[in-house]
């Protein structure tokens, strides 16, 4: 969400020199990060460019040219990667429901806004991961998956872990 202009080293070409609007927070606008190019200035994605200049993660081409995983997106070990850093404001977190407030990881198996079956993940690796790191339930806490991975549409249910479809994207809440 930065102006990265005189405060980053090598960071003088698009998509890294793209400023955010500095009012605190990653938005996406209307699209997730990946289903744009790093040249129209989405802040979800211009923001792991920032990161990567700053040498906060690696594994990005801050001045890359396509937003493609392992170059402007960073890659996962389970498959796909991050496709942006999404805000959620009022709950509401693509197609994860009643989200709290705050910055979550999107993490997807496709560089293109983030739909059923686009994930990286059969419901039960999602579970697994969910269960690891927060409270186990796809539609609670701050570990998130896509409607399509649960068996219901609450904060009670559960992962449909008997489903070994991939395609449970996930949202990790990384800051409030």
């Amino acid at each position: 969400d930065m102006n990265p202009d005189g405060r980053l080293a090598n960071c003088d070409a698009t998509p890294c020199s793209e400023a955010g609007d500095q009012n605190g927070r990653i938005e996406s606008g209307d699209d997730t990060a990946g289903a744009v190019t790093p040249a129209d200035n989405i802040e979800s994605t211009v923001a792991f460019a920032h990161l990567g200049a700053a040498d906060l993660i690696s594994g990005i081409e801050a001045t890359g040219s396509e937003a493609a995983y392992g170059q402007l997106l960073p890659e996962a070990k389970l498959g796909g990667g991050f496709n942006g850093i999404e805000y959620s404001e009022d709950g509401d977190l693509e197609s994860a429901q009643d989200a709290r407030v705050g910055h979550y990881l999107v993490m997807s198996g496709l560089t293109e806004a983030v739909d059923d079956n686009t994930g990286i993940a059969t419901p039960a690796r999602a579970a697994q991961i969910d269960r690891k790191l927060d409270d186990g339930k796809p539609n609670a806490g701050s570990v998130r998956a896509d409607d399509n991975c649960a068996e219901g549409t609450g904060g009670d249910d559960n992962y449909a872990e008997d489903d070994d479809t991939v395609g449970c994207s996930m949202f990790l809440r990384v800051q409030g």
